[in-house]
């Protein structure tokens, strides 16, 4: 897999815009978990708000890896924000997982409003959430059922048939149909497509 930084020159400046965004950390702020229930992961907002995830909550959870420096990742900026815009009314939250350990807050904030990325927004500085979902690659999809379990993990769809080869017509909503299947309580009909993308800093 070639690396994010193999990347720098491709361009995504098709997708820049302007909103707010919330960010968090995971691993950042020294997230105890011991009150938490067994297995939970606790998540914690730079405004020291908590979230247990990886344990039973009233709703879906959509995990969304992505980096600062990976166009294909990058890309996928205006589907996130589609997919966000789209399950406004379910009970559906989104987090996208910054995964560069040496990012600094203010870049992702830029980053953010760069590629009209709605928040909120995980630092996930020491990979804590990276090792529990099992992510391999920007971008990458996880979704959490309403027991916290895994249901689905990999592409967000198949907008890329390979490195450096895009299609212009999407034929698979991998993390959409994966969507509508946990919500509705239904098997999803294919929960492990390979996402195709950065690999891990």
């Amino acid at each position: 897999m070639r690396s994010a930084s193999s990347w720098a020159a491709a361009s995504a400046s098709d997708v820049m815009g302007r909103v707010p965004v919330t960010l968090l950390c995971a691993g950042l702020l020294g997230c105890a978990s011991a009150a938490l229930p067994s297995g939970a992961l606790d998540v914690v907002d730079l405004e020291g708000r908590h979230r247990a995830l990886f344990v039973g909550r009233d709703q879906v959870t959509v995990l969304l890896f992505v980096a600062v420096d990976c166009p294909i990742a990058n890309s996928y900026a205006p589907e996130i924000a589609a997919l966000v815009r789209d399950h406004a009314a379910l009970p559906v939250e989104f987090l996208l997982v910054h995964v560069d350990p040496a990012i600094e807050v203010e870049a992702l904030r830029e980053h953010a409003r760069r590629f009209a990325l709605p928040g909120p927004l995980v630092l996930d500085r020491d990979h804590a959430l990276v090792r529990r979902a099992g992510a391999t690659v920007t971008p990458e999809a996880v979704v959490l059922d309403r027991a916290g379990r895994i249901a689905y993990r990999g592409r967000i769809d198949d907008s890329w048939s390979d490195l450096g080869r895009r299609r212009t017509v999407v034929r698979q909503q991998d993390l959409r149909d994966a969507l509508a299947a946990v919500v509705s309580g239904r098997a999803v009909p294919r929960p492990w497509p390979e996402a195709l993308g950065c690999s891990l800093p």
